[in-house]
């Protein structure tokens, strides 16, 4: 019994039906995804960029704390307190205690700020800022002593990456 070679091949009019019915499943599959992914991203989209912009100022904040003049530093550091007092953003990874741990770390560097410029005044009402922030994020220690030696050790680490190891190239 022998086959013919024609037999053994596929009759073409059966990949054309096999096209003509993926293409619209691929457009259709396409689509769908498309709108599950954009109607997920505009849902989250708005909170991520409340947080990058919220680092941001955050950032510009801290190296403004440690390397600007006095006035520059202030400014920078109550705007960001503004950022934290003002509404709740749609962030993701944020909520009210992690603002208002933020915002007693960021009292606690106006006060040192101050201290450092000589306005001892501003100092004490910074630093009674800080530790009635610290007494609502339920410290076992509010006091000024120990925000003063953690804001010592943040803003004493080292902050970049160490220099790569010498290959021996």
């Amino acid at each position: 019994m022998t086959t013919s070679p024609s037999a053994a091949l596929p009759r073409p009019r059966v990949w054309w039906r096999a096209l003509v019915l993926a293409i619209p499943l691929f457009v259709l599959g396409f689509s769908l995804g498309g709108y599950v992914v954009h109607n997920f991203d505009t849902r989250i989209q708005p909170g991520f960029n409340a947080m990058f912009d919220e680092h941001m100022v955050s950032q510009y904040a801290y190296l403004q704390y440690q390397q600007a003049s006095y006035a520059e530093a202030k400014a920078a550091l109550e705007r960001y307190l503004r950022v934290l007092a003002g509404p709740q953003p749609q962030n993701p990874l944020s909520d009210v205690r992690m603002r208002r741990f933020e915002s007693m770390l960021t009292w606690g560097r106006l006060a040192l700020l101050h201290e450092r410029n000589g306005r001892k005044d501003l100092a004490e009402t910074a630093w009674q800022r800080s530790e009635a922030l610290a007494k609502e994020t339920s410290w076992r220690d509010p006091s000024r002593q120990r925000v003063r030696s953690l804001l010592e050790r943040i803003d004493s680490a080292p902050k970049d990456l160490p220099p790569p190891a010498n290959t021996g190239r």
